[in-house]
């Protein structure tokens, strides 16, 4: 359930700044950063440019999520089992996140009805927070031979112009929820990040 919480806890931090955000220079000669999880078998490329995000932003992002979401719906959420992968951005409003959560059918129930249940879950916790916000319709896209359920949410101002989109993807895969998202203002950034997770890798 994490990937979703932290999606929320990135989104009010980001509309809590006043600053456009700031990027970091890409080093000279960088190098082509590889990363691989075992859990799933999955391996993208970090673009160049793009710095990690440490695991203490991460940990303060996914608290702020998960204390709105347990406001939503009044009762505590056991996110323990989530696992950080990927994570990198371009700047505060540019990033690409990813994690997985173990997740058992049996116990847990139909991993699709979760994955809903996810989605309106952080609609109807931006609702209360008086944010506006909507979501394009679930679709299945394939990515290595992976299928994925997609979506995007779009979040406005106050003037209805929009200020941050998010790429939602959501797979099953070797027992573990796995969480992609791709949040953005900027179109290259976003043709930047898609590409890295659109050429990333099954075994």
């Amino acid at each position: 359930m994490r990937y979703l919480i932290w999606t929320a806890g990135l989104c009010f931090g980001i509309m809590s700044c006043n600053s456009a955000g700031s990027s970091k220079k890409p080093e000279e000669g960088q190098k082509v950063i590889k990363y691989h999880s075992k859990e799933i078998g999955w391996t993208i490329s970090i673009p160049k440019g793009y710095e990690l995000i440490g695991t203490e932003d991460l940990d303060a992002d996914t608290k702020k999520g998960l204390k709105m979401m347990e406001g939503t719906l009044g009762t505590e959420i056991d996110a323990s089992g989530m696992k950080y992968l990927a994570n990198f951005k371009k700047n505060q409003f540019n990033q690409f996140q990813s994690s997985i959560e173990p997740f058992d059918t049996i116990a847990d129930g139909n991993w699709y009805e979760h994955d809903h249940m996810l989605k309106v879950l952080i609609f109807e916790t931006f609702t209360q927070q008086g944010v506006s916000v909507d979501s394009s319709e679930t679709e299945t896209v394939l990515l290595s031979g992976k299928q994925f359920q997609h979506y995007t949410i779009s979040i406005y101002a106050q003037d209805k112009q929009v200020i941050l989109k998010q790429d939602i993807y959501g797979a099953f895969l070797n027992g573990y929820t796995f969480g992609a998202n791709i949040n953005y203002n900027d179109s290259a950034a976003y043709k930047e990040m898609l590409q890295a997770w659109q050429s990333s890798t099954f075994q």
